[in-house]
């Protein structure tokens, strides 16, 4: 479970990455605000809910990897 969960992860942090250029791209084009109707009706562009949502997609697979691993044992020195 865990390794399919690091899989998961990784995927949602590629996921997130190509959000994060592309709307680095498309800022480097001019002003999109004009053009996006998401943008118009919610506030903010659709990249930037992609990229909201991705985060918290990993921040989910944190916490799941962290219950996963469950409550470790104090180490005895």
């Amino acid at each position: 479970m865990v390794s399919e969960t690091l899989s998961a992860k990784a995927k949602a942090q590629d996921l997130l990455r190509a959000l994060v250029e592309a709307k680095s791209v498309v800022e480097q084009r001019g002003n999109p605000a004009s053009t996006d109707l998401y943008k118009k009706v919610k506030g903010e562009s659709s990249l930037e809910a992609a990229i909201a949502s991705a985060t918290r997609m990993v921040e989910t697979y944190d916490r799941v990897l962290v219950e996963l691993e469950g409550p470790r044992a104090p180490v005895m020195t």
